[in-house]
């Protein structure tokens, strides 16, 4: 079937078109793109993309040719396991490769192709990983669970199997899609290297960025509903008995203070944002309206009449079309699309309540990588050397650590120590977490990465940003006369986005949706018959990316007025974007700017 397919698509009788419909329709549903695993979800971006593609694509970046045909079987001379695949067009170059231990046993089921008289004498597979290869579609049986390396898969379709004795081989075949490597030698997602000055310019940032998602992602598609299921369920259990431990002993500050919130409510309105749209679809799109009439259409389509109201003005969408969308899509599914957008509604301010359990509980979800016994005796070692340099009681607690009364990962978390995870062999350097107590902190102990141990924590503090931020506050703290100390009380905590409820709604022009900003800190403050909430989000060079205008912008929108209330006292509420460069990245927003800690507290 998987052959078979493939042959109509080589011969263009496959509608790409409904195909890609279909898909971006069930995307429209926010539920559908969140991902199955890891926090985040699909981007507009990246549905743009999709819905961008021709035909013409598929036959240069898939086939390795710029027109249609057959498809042609190449044998490689004196091997067995490898078959070749390639378009019949004139110059085309090999696009797919099968590897399996019988692989030329393969071609009496393959019919419909016929034998290329090319003559071949290497590898292919062996190399694979070369920048050159052009193999866009690799098959095979079981081969690609041991042996093999490779950061290139990141679409995998598991044909027929995984229910049963081959669930071992499908996650470790999944285990490819998961290794990239966006700079040579630098194994992390493109969101995580921190350092990504050292290699690129922002405008290269800001143009790479909204890319790296659809390379970055593993795609999993299969055959059979049940090896899906038999999937998520096997990789749930191996992330958690063998990746990642809860990092226990963190708890919730003991505070007796209302700290306020702010809640949210559906707009009565409807979207009033401009629909990206491209001048040819604006066209075919009052084209099919005006021959097939707004009734035929709401009556078919369910449409709103308000959104076919809105597609004939063009001041509803941008004003130079050469930047709107191209959907690639027949004009009656560019309306469902438009259709979504107009009919959403944003959120407005219903008021303040206070903070109640659920509303921050990142802390309850902080993991550290799982360490292995060689790690586990160096750690020993390393803590049994700092309580004897360190503490006073060090035979007490000399004798509980090597009694084996408190277990591994509760050293680790009371030494702010973590073993770096190194395949089984010592790594000679135990990466250190930071831990700081803070009574006016949401929770404690707050731990800070260092360099060496970033990778090793989840929702933690961790950025750069955020750890200079951090830092910075800690030692205006601990001047004399910081502005701290004019308030009769004041907490704060970091926010992680995606895992804390404490959100700021705002429209992001550049994906055409609404989205939630999620502040790095938040921090609450009294002084006499008014609170204030004071928002902080230290991003560095992100930002100089459009999308902290957008943000600010829906700050503004949501927080319309200067003073509110809470428990019947006035109620104030500010965002900071902290930047101690000084750089003026938007004009718009230099009020916002902040170069230093004192800053955000002087009245």
């Amino acid at each position: 079937m998987f052959f078979r397919e493939l042959a109509k698509i080589a011969k263009e009788e496959i509608d790409i078109e409904e195909a890609k419909g279909e898909l971006i329709l069930e995307w429209r549903e926010p539920e559908n793109r969140i991902f199955q695993f890891n926090s985040g979800k699909i981007s507009d971006k990246f549905i743009n993309l999709i819905s961008s593609i021709t035909y013409n694509d598929i036959k240069k970046f898939v086939f390795n040719t710029s027109g249609s045909g057959s498809i042609e079987i190449i044998n490689i001379e004196g091997n067995q396991k490898e078959l070749a695949f390639k378009m019949s067009t004139a110059n085309s170059k090999p696009f797919a490769l099968l590897v399996a231990s019988d692989a030329t046993n393969w071609m009496k089921d393959l019919d419909n192709y016929s034998a290329s008289t090319d003559v071949i004498a290497e590898s292919f597979f062996e190399k694979l990983n070369e920048p050159d290869n052009e193999i866009n579609i690799l098959l095979g049986k079981q081969i690609f669970a041991e042996g093999w390396d490779s950061n290139r898969p990141n679409v995998i379709n598991f044909i027929n199997i995984g229910v049963s004795d081959a669930q071992k081989f499908v996650l470790q075949a999944m285990g490819r899609g998961i290794r990239i490597e966006p700079f040579k030698g630098i194994r992390k997602r493109f969101d995580h290297i921190i350092d990504k000055d050292k290699y690129l310019n922002i405008e290269e940032v800001e143009k790479i960025e909204p890319l790296t998602q659809g390379l970055e992602t593993v795609f999993i598609f299969s055959t059979n509903k049940e090896t899906i299921g038999a999937i998520l369920k096997n990789i749930e259990t191996n992330e958690t008995r063998d990746e990642w431990i809860k990092v226990d002993g963190i708890n919730k500050t003991i505070i007796k203070e209302d700290l306020p919130i702010p809640e949210y409510e559906l707009d009565v309105i409807y979207n009033e944002n401009k629909f990206k749209i491209s001048k040819e679809d604006f066209n075919n799109v009052n084209e099919l309206i005006a021959t097939a009439g707004e009734r035929v259409l709401i009556a078919a389509n369910s449409f709103n009449i308000k959104t076919l109201k809105k597609l004939k003005d063009k001041e509803n969408f941008n004003s130079n079309f050469e930047v709107g969308t191209s959907y690639n899509l027949s004009a009656e599914k560019v309306i469902t699309l438009a259709d979504v957008h107009f009919t959403m509604k944003p959120k407005r301010l219903s008021g303040f309540r206070k903070v109640i359990d659920g509303d921050i509980t990142h802390f309850e979800k902080i993991k550290a990588k799982a360490f292995n016994e060689v790690e586990i005796k160096e750690l020993r070692e390393h803590i049994e050397k700092i309580i004897e340099e360190k503490y006073k009681n060090k035979e007490e607690l000399v004798a509980l650590l090597r009694e084996g009364k408190i277990d591994d990962t509760q050293f680790a978390l009371e030494f702010g120590l973590l073993v770096k995870r190194d395949e089984g062999t010592s790594s000679n350097k135990i990466p250190l977490v930071n831990r700081k107590f803070l009574k006016e902190h949401y929770y404690n102990p707050i731990l800070i990465a260092t360099n060496d141990s970033k990778e090793y924590f989840r929702n933690i503090i961790k950025e750069d940003s955020e750890i200079e931020f951090f830092n910075n506050l800690i030692e205006y703290f601990e001047r004399p006369g910081n502005k701290l100390k004019d308030y009769d009380w004041w907490y704060f905590s970091k926010l992680v986005e995606n895992v804390d409820e404490i959100k700021i709604p705002y429209f992001n022009k550049e994906k055409g949706k609404f989205a939630d900003f999620n502040p790095d800190f938040i921090f609450w403050l009294k002084k006499g018959d008014k609170y204030f909430i004071k928002f902080v989000d230290p991003k560095g060079r992100l930002l100089a990316l459009q999308n902290s205008l957008y943000k600010v912008q829906g700050f503004e929108k949501i927080f319309d007025k200067k003073a509110y209330a809470f428990n019947k006292k006035k109620l104030e509420v500010e965002l900071h974007l902290y930047n101690p460069t000084g750089k003026v990245y938007f004009a718009e927003l230099k009020d916002y700017y902040k170069i230093s800690v004192e800053d955000i507290f002087k009245d």
